[in-house]
């Protein structure tokens, strides 16, 4: 469950589809949020061609992190004709 205090350090993520062959956002979300820590919260804003998710990660994790986690998330074959905003 999120609380406040974890809103005031969340990470901001956001995803585009680049090719309409590639799923739609909901089976997106759900291939991101599976291939990120199990014990990060996250929430998502879902879109047919896009992706929002909000990460709080756990206690050792900084803003750094997450980024170089997501890197290498979108590097996985399951978000194909997707990409990384921002």
């Amino acid at each position: 469950m999120t609380t406040n205090n974890d809103l005031a350090r969340y990470v901001e993520v956001a995803a585009v589809r680049r090719d309409g062959t590639a799923p739609a956002g909901a089976t997106t979300a759900i291939r991101l949020m599976g291939l990120l820590p199990a014990h990060w919260s996250c929430t998502a804003e879902v879109g047919t061609d896009h992706v929002r998710l909000r990460i709080v990660p756990g206690d050792t994790a900084d803003r750094a992190d997450v980024h170089r986690t997501v890197s290498g998330v979108f590097a996985d074959t399951a978000l194909c004709g997707w990409a990384q905003q921002g």
